[in-house]
């Protein structure tokens, strides 16, 4: 059934990735706020909404591309399963009704969102093309629905968070590439053109660097006197070694490079980092809210 094979092309494992839209919720103390915590989910549901649109797009300018990777030549566009005329009028669609729905409901939202998918539709097109511009791109991908969260529930966003989310999004980016020059090898060159501007030894580096920084960052804003006047305790940093657990264990399936499934995918079904996420999210929700209960 052709919507069945639109569904796939839209990678509903990859919607994941929009619980950075939910992020300011918890940050912004509205998590006992249902009116925030719907809002938020609203919002990240346009966001997946348009990071559907975006994969169908991707897939439709990397469709012959993707016939040389072991494992994308299955997705629908590539192996012939979804005709390129449908993946087009889905991706419209899905773009058109997002935008739509959000600047119904809220007209900055709909700014972010059209701005996410711009970027995302230059990238498919040209940027992805450029090494280094590629992975910074889509960070900012990351950093847009953080600010499409605090804007739909009206709050101010911290610069720290904004900080933490590009180098964790930049250190994921950088995995992805650093696993696709271990598995593809010269082949990679075929499969993704930025891969020619990439070498294992520099990339290797600036992946634990951007890691270490990211740990770090966020260890400094636990520490720092905006989340103690926010939250009313440093106690954040108890935390730390659930993200450093987790940024650890990417690094781990970064370098697996018997393993065809990318880094960024694994992360949904790999129970080690599931459960460093789920410690620090319940660890960080009983240091911030649990005072304010008693």
């Amino acid at each position: 059934m052709i919507l069945g094979v639109v569904i796939e092309g839209m990678r509903p494992r990859q919607w994941a990735k929009n619980v950075f839209v939910l992020a300011p919720v918890l940050f912004a103390l509205k998590l006992s706020d249902i009116h925030s915590i719907l809002g938020a989910l609203v919002a990240a549901a346009l966001f997946c909404m348009a990071a559907g649109a975006v994969y169908l797009v991707n897939d439709i300018v990397d469709r012959e591309a993707d016939k040389h990777h072991p494992e994308k030549c299955n997705r629908p566009v590539a192996s012939g399963r979804l005709p390129v005329a449908a993946a087009w009028f889905a991706a419209a669609l899905l773009v058109l009704s997002a935008v739509s729905l959000a600047c119904w409901w809220r007209a900055q939202l709909a700014v972010v969102i059209a701005t996410f998918f711009a970027i995302n539709l230059a990238y498919s097109f040209r940027l992805k093309r450029v090494p280094g511009f590629d992975v910074v791109l889509i960070s900012f991908g990351f950093i847009l629905r953080v600010v499409g969260g605090a804007l739909a529930i009206e709050v101010p966003i911290s610069w720290w968070i904004l900080i933490c989310t590009f180098l964790l999004s930049l250190y994921l980016g950088l995995g992805k590439r650093l696993h696709e020059l271990l598995l593809l090898g010269e082949r990679g060159i075929q499969a993704r053109a930025a891969l020619k501007g990439y070498r294992l030894g520099p990339t290797s580096l600036l992946f634990r660097l951007t890691g270490g920084a990211a740990a770090m960052v966020f260890a400094l804003y636990t520490l720092s006197p905006r989340a103690a006047e926010n939250f009313g305790t440093r106690g954040l940093i108890l935390t730390v070694p659930f993200v450093v657990a987790g940024l650890w264990r990417f690094a781990r399936l970064t370098r697996n490079s018997a393993r065809a499934t990318s880094p960024t995918e694994a992360l949904l079904s790999d129970w080690p980092v599931l459960l460093s996420a789920a410690l620090w999210g319940i660890a960080a929700t009983a240091i911030i809210y649990l005072p304010r209960a008693l």
